[in-house]
């Protein structure tokens, strides 16, 4: 097997563990507010908090993590799959297999994700959808400055 392909493996259940741990946040920590998958809870009550928003734009957060419930069900069960499969000594096609599967689901919680925000975005008003933007604005330099330190 290439280093290549070995790589690739390491990246993906390395993917399915994280993405397996982001859906598994505390319902302590969840507070009605946001999903638990892909970013935790805390960022989305954060994100509620910092934009002040209603019940409403809340209730739009609620239904998409309602929504992205079931994947992230089937994720838990992939990276159950994917570790066997990589515990059995499984061939790079059946590898990919699994790792494609998990990506298709990846695909479809982004999907919830991405529509949800779109339907948020409409609601937020115009001082809501500023703080949004000085926020994001904000989120990105502190990225470019973490790459610029590594």
């Amino acid at each position: 097997m290439s280093i290549r392909k070995k790589l690739l493996i390491a990246v993906a259940i390395v993917s399915v563990v994280a993405v397996t741990l982001l859906a598994q946040v505390p319902a302590h920590t969840q507070q009605n507010y946001g999903p638990g998958f892909a970013h935790s809870a805390r960022m989305w009550t954060f994100l509620a908090w910092h934009l002040d928003m209603d019940d409403s734009q809340i209730a739009i957060l609620k239904e998409a993590r309602e929504a992205a419930q079931p994947y992230t069900e089937q994720l838990k069960e992939q990276h159950q799959a994917m570790k066997a499969a990589v515990e059995s000594g499984a061939s790079d096609p059946e590898l990919q297999t699994l790792a494609d599967a998990t990506g298709d689901i990846v695909g479809q919680v982004v999907g919830v994700y991405a529509k949800a925000l779109a339907r948020l975005h409409t609601t937020l008003t115009l001082e809501q959808k500023e703080k949004a933007a000085k926020l994001h604005d904000r989120a990105a330099d502190f990225k470019d400055w973490i790459g610029r330190r590594r």
